[in-house]
């Protein structure tokens, strides 16, 4: 049997730029890698009483864990440069909404976060990296990719 497994090529990250009205997506170029994406870490709260006869649970509000990506860090005077976008474009006391699209696997994910990031550490040999945190104050979306429909 042949695997059907993808690989995470073209996965892109997306910050909303638009002050108000319709949604204008800015790539955050060059990522290197995502975090996990879901529902969040389940929590199972403990509801056994003194008459179980085993221990009871329920299932709680899912805790959702900050999310991290790394990104090359490109100049700051580079053409799209991810660096400008962070450091000179959004506003580091306002929250935004992000979308990761994975295209091989048909999936997106969008979260209104707060978020920050640094460059981290260089060295002999080594290309600086963006580091790039979310927090999340909504829930996170996962669905489908909407499908282009081309016009006649």
């Amino acid at each position: 049997m042949t695997t059907e497994a993808v690989t995470s090529k073209d996965a892109k990250l997306y910050v909303n730029t638009a002050a108000s009205g319709d949604a204008v997506w800015t790539q955050i170029k060059e990522m290197k890698t995502y975090p996990n994406i879901g529902e969040g870490n389940m929590q199972r709260l403990d509801a056994t009483h003194l008459e179980s006869s085993t221990k009871e649970y329920i299932k709680d509000i899912p805790d959702m864990p900050d999310l991290e990506f790394t990104f090359n860090a490109m100049p700051g005077d580079a053409t799209n440069s991810n660096l400008a976008l962070l450091r000179d474009t959004l506003d580091p006391t306002k929250a935004y909404e992000f979308k990761l699209e994975i295209p091989l696997l048909k999936t997106q994910m969008r979260i209104t976060a707060d978020w920050s990031y640094n460059i981290t550490n260089g060295g002999v040999s080594q290309i600086p990296e963006i580091s790039l945190q979310l927090a999340g104050r909504t829930a996170m979306v996962m669905e489908a990719i909407p499908t282009q429909v081309s016009s006649p």
